[in-house]
This record gives structure tokens, C-alpha cells and sequence, in this order.
């Protein structure tokens, strides 16, 4: 009986992009099984132009990328801003390592669900340089000063649960990370982070203080998650705090595999 550890062979792979739509040139023998790294090649190649956003031409941060070809590196950079990809806790790939059948299962889900949301516009072109995220322990959810709860209806009318998040320091160590990588963008971009998915909302650099970035909105629909933001502008007479500012927000919702989509993004650079 086949378990979510066991390796699959270069068919079964091949087998299950057909399945989601997709046509990879995968070489090698057949019943041969694939690395991590390979896979990612394999896979990249056969994905048509997508909107890599905020963390596209960025190498994937991980820790052991130099054990791969440059090829793969792009490959897995790439599989990684999309978020089909992630690494372990120590910041590692492990591109060597066999693809097992549950890995398998998570790639084609995930590359399903960005391939179905193709048509969004997720993210919004960085300002400079940001980084990709990475995957980290759960977030102290229990800073009532510095988190909020709220929720949204689907289209079938369930509640969706979502946290904005203020206070950046009672994130993941990682994920705090992260978010100082992306001060000054302007754009938004997402985490996975233990059984949350994180949104990080970053506004660019400001010259006075007086700027937050607002959650409008939220809703589900049968492929994506869509967001609705707002950036409160300092008011005219006000006494602002004269420095550089670097205006973020993050939202916290249950860990999905559906892409996150910021439908009005241009609001993050106003």
C-alpha cells in the first residue's frame, strides 16, 4: 500500500501534472524517481508566464541553493515566489532528497489553485528589491493590544476568519524577518506559517508618520482569496512624526492553499 512518504517515479509525476493541466518534458527513465530539485525544473518549464510579484527575480532563501545547478536554483526560485514550493524550519530545501507522494500532492495542489487565479493581479511590482518568504512556527496570537478579529462572507456564505496584525514583533521570528526585507516596497505577498497563512501588506517609505495601511474587506471565492485594502493618509494641520516611516500590516488567516489576491494594490503605493 503506498504511504505519503514513498517516492514516486518520473511517470507517476508526469501522470500528475497531466491531471491538473499541464505538460512537463520529463526525461529519464519512467519508473526512475525524481529529486526535489528536478522536479522543480520539470515543473517550472512547463507553467506558462506567470506574475511572480513582489518576490519575483529574488533568489529562494534557502540555506543549501549553492548544492544545486543554476538551473535548478531558478527553477525552485521561481516554484518558491509562486508559493508552490517551501523549505523546512532551518531554512533548508533538501533538493537532493527523493520527491515523495505527499509532496507530490501539495505541489499539484498548489499549482492548481495559482494556475486557476492566473487572472488576478495578487501583487503589486515592488518599489526596490524584496525577499520571499519562509515558512516559520506559528504566530503568539494572544496580543490582544496589538491584533484584531474579524470576518468576512463567501459567495456560499460561510464566515471567513481573518487577524490583522499591527504590532509586526508578535509575529514569527521569520516572518519578522521578512517583513523588514520588504520595508520601503510598496506590494503584498504571502506566508505559510505552521496552520496559518499569513498576508504581509508593506506601503513603501514614508517621509512623516501619519500612514497605516486598512483592511477593507474580505472575501472567498471558489479559487482565491480576495483583499480589499486602504492606506490612511496623514490629515492636513496634523502634527506628524518627522522620520522615515515604513507603513505595514499583516493578516492572519487559517493555512490555504488558495492564492491570496489584493484587488486593489495600487492603494499600497498612493
Amino acid at each position: 500500500m503506498a504511504t505519503s512518504n514513498e517516492k514516486v517515479s518520473r511517470i507517476e509525476f508526469m501522470e500528475e501534472m497531466n491531471q491538473i493541466g499541464l505538460s512537463p518534458n520529463v526525461t529519464g527513465k519512467p519508473a526512475d524517481g525524481l529529486t526535489r530539485a528536478e522536479a522543480a525544473v520539470f515543473l517550472a518549464q512547463a507553467l506558462p508566464p506567470m506574475n511572480l510579484g513582489i518576490a519575483g527575480g529574488v533568489p529562494a532563501p534557502f540555506h543549501d541553493m549553492s548544492s544545486m545547478t543554476a538551473e535548478q536554483q531558478q527553477a525552485v526560485s521561481t516554484l518558491y515566489a509562486l508559493g508552490i514550493v517551501v523549505g523546512d524550519d532551518q531554512q533548508m530545501f533538501h533538493g537532493n532528497r527523493d520527491l515523495t507522494r505527499e509532496e507530490l500532492g501539495m505541489m499539484a495542489e498548489r499549482t492548481q489553485a495559482r494556475l486557476q487565479a492566473a487572472g488576478g493581479s495578487q501583487v503589486t511590482g515592488p518599489t526596490k528589491p524584496g525577499a520571499p518568504m519562509k515558512p516559520t512556527a506559528p504566530a503568539d496570537s494572544n496580543a490582544a493590544d496589538a491584533t484584531s478579529s474579524s470576518s468576512a462572507t463567501s459567495s456560499s456564505g460561510a464566515p471567513i476568519p481573518y487577524e490583522v496584525i499591527t504590532d509586526l514583533s508578535t509575529l514569527p521570528p521569520n516572518v519578522q524577518d521578512t517583513a523588514s526585507a520588504l520595508q520601503g516596497t510598496s506590494g503584498a505577498v504571502t506566508v505559510d506559517s505552521g496552520d496559518s497563512t499569513y498576508l504581509l501588506l508593506s506601503a513603501g517609505e514614508r517621509s512623516t508618520g501619519g500612514y497605516a495601511i486598512t483592511v477593507a474587506g474580505v472575501n472567498e471565492t471558489d479559487v482565491r482569496i480576495e483583499v480589499t485594502v486602504g492606506l490612511t493618509t496623514p490629515a492636513p494641520g496634523t502634527m506628524l512624526l518627522q522620520a522615515i516611516t515604513y507603513p505595514q500590516l499583516a493578516v492572519r488567516f487559517a493555512r490555504t492553499v488558495k492564492p491570496i489576491v489584493v484587488l486593489n494594490p495600487e492603494a499600497l503605493s498612493a
